[in-house]
């Protein structure tokens, strides 16, 4: 994943010169930056919002419990964050990572 500015100063060329009005993201990975470049741009499809609740585990959860019941959860920072959890819940328990997924 790359973490500069290039590719959305690249769509605003594009965007300039053509009549775009889809853009697919090429994996997971970069759902989030395609959902800006959507919702900047009025294209259609999945937006920053959305494609931040399917991409961060958490900010899922936090958004479902208000809702539908969610099992107990926390944002996992450093060791301590686990510590505590197991001190205020037991065990036992499922540690998952919050954004990680499959490459080809």
């Amino acid at each position: 994943m790359t973490n500069n500015d290039y590719l959305e100063m690249r769509v605003r060329e594009i965007m300039n010169l053509y009549n775009i009005d889809r853009i697919i993201a090429h994996d997971e990975y970069d759902l989030i930056r395609v959902g800006k470049i959507r919702d900047y741009y009025g294209i259609e499809g999945q937006s920053e919002l959305s494609a931040r609740m399917f991409r961060d585990k958490v900010f899922m959860k936090e958004t479902a419990s208000k809702t539908v019941d969610v099992p107990k959860f926390k944002r996992i920072e450093s060791i301590f964050d686990v510590i505590e959890f197991v001190e205020s819940n037991n065990y036992p328990f499922i540690i998952k990572p919050v954004d990680q997924g499959a490459r080809a």
